[in-house]
């Protein structure tokens, strides 16, 4: 396939921070019958590369009381499967309620990640049919260095400040913060926490960006042309998170 050439207010680095991207698209949930035509999808990404890596269930337990007595009753629930490339960069997962499909390892555009997914989103139509689309979730997870000393503001525009009053020195921080999207109408949650030291010298932070935006009634024909528009929001969201200083180090 021939790649898309970018929009002109795209934005390319040399080393992306991203280390999993996410696309997700729920649909209204399929009978249990469904589940032999979503293991027969196995036969239909072989050949590009995918293999079966595990059984998706659900673990329900029932609490009952009868003549006075509790009983419990536990029992797993099939809901699905998931597959991995051979070179493990991507992986997604086919379920009754629709599918999810990240992209791991080294993120290399928008493009290419879109249409591997579309691939497979193709695949998953052709062997259940039409569905009714519920929502679609585009997440993006970037991992970013900043020097251990420094101002957090020198790279972070987003961040936690404890006054100077209190002390500077705080466990496990983390920060949550959800936005409303006008347009397309949506939400983005926007975590954001420390990981463990990895690099010398360095504190990584963690920015988990989840894009959710409802889609009942949407067409089948419209569902791409609709996550492609997040592209430039989710742009938008994650540049205005961070510093020029912060920015220039992905060109590193």
């Amino acid at each position: 396939m021939t790649p898309m050439s970018s929009p002109p207010n795209s934005v390319r680095f040399i080393n992306p921070p991203i280390v999993e991207a996410i696309i997700a698209v729920t649909i209204t949930q399929l009978p249990d019958d469904s589940l032999q035509k979503l293991l027969e999808i196995s036969e239909g990404v072989a050949a590009l590369g995918y293999a079966l890596k595990t059984t998706m269930t659900s673990h329900e337990m029932e609490l009952a009381i009868q003549d006075g007595v509790s009983k419990a009753s536990n029992h797993d629930q099939v809901n699905g499967y998931q597959f991995i490339s051979s070179d493990q960069r991507f992986a997604f997962q086919v379920l009754k309620t629709g599918m999810i499909f990240s992209q791991l390892g080294r993120y290399e555009s928008w493009e290419l990640f879109t249409q591997e997914a579309q691939k497979i989103w193709k695949i998953y139509l052709g062997h259940i049919g039409a569905v009714e689309l519920q929502e679609f979730v585009v997440r993006y997870i970037n991992k970013i260095l900043v020097p251990l000393g420094e101002p957090s503001e020198r790279y972070i525009k987003l961040y936690i400040e404890v006054p100077q009053e209190l002390p500077q020195v705080v466990m496990n921080p983390y920060l949550r913060l959800s936005f409303i999207i006008a347009e397309p109408a949506g939400t983005l949650v926007h975590q954001q926490g420390l990981l463990p030291k990895e690099v010398e010298g360095f504190v990584s932070t963690l920015l988990d960006n989840t894009f959710t935006f409802p889609i009942a009634g949407l067409g089948l024909d419209e569902l791409w042309p609709k996550i492609d528009s997040v592209r430039e929001i989710k742009d938008h969201f994650f540049l205005n998170m961070l510093t020029d200083k912060m920015k220039e180090s992905f060109n590193a």
